[in-house]
């Protein structure tokens, strides 16, 4: 009797079936992923996405991202030392792939990503003189505010930190042994 409890109160798959058999779930699948195809966006017209622009009701408040990543978008672009084709090619093929409506809906979301990958290669030619100076004690602090890591400086400044104990006691146990 208590072996057909355990085994019963034993989950049978990662994934949560929900009462559900196995082809039901694959139908359940193929269901969504058919829909979500049928809400994409197949037009190549670009005067869908300007007439959604006129449309749209701007506010600094909802808008302030864009215009952030544009002034860091047009300081890279100065800064980078590439010839003015590549540096006019840039603006022009993010213009063309965030007007088609079909290629929008993927890379318009993806723009903090490519303002990164923009700002990655352009920073070899940033000026040493606009570059800050690198503080050891700051960048604790600052994994703390960006990461959430309350530990950090903590572990930055004190000499007897959890890391320095299990260091200190993987040699004890090697010069033990030697």
């Amino acid at each position: 009797m208590a072996a057909t409890v355990a085994s019963a109160a034993a989950p049978s798959s990662v994934i949560p079936m929900q009462g559900r058999l196995p082809a039901a779930f694959v139908r359940y699948l193929f269901a969504n992923i058919f829909n979500a195809l049928r809400r994409l966006d197949l037009t190549l017209s670009p005067a869908v996405t300007i007439r959604k622009l006129r449309r749209r009701r701007w506010s600094l408040r909802t808008d302030y991202g864009w215009i952030l990543l544009a002034l860091e978008a047009t300081l890279l672009l100065y800064v980078m030392k590439s010839p003015p084709l590549v540096k006019l090619l840039i603006p022009a093929g993010y213009a063309f792939i965030t007007l088609v409506p079909f290629l929008g809906q993927f890379f318009v979301p993806g723009t903090y990503v490519l303002a990164w990958v923009l700002l990655f290669f352009s920073s070899k030619d940033i000026p040493v003189s606009w570059r800050p100076a690198v503080h050891v004690a700051l960048l604790p602090t600052l994994e703390s505010v960006l990461y959430g890591a309350v530990r950090a400086p903590f572990e930055a400044h004190s000499p007897s930190s959890q890391a320095d104990h299990s260091r200190r006691s993987v040699a004890a146990r090697t010069s033990r042994t030697s």
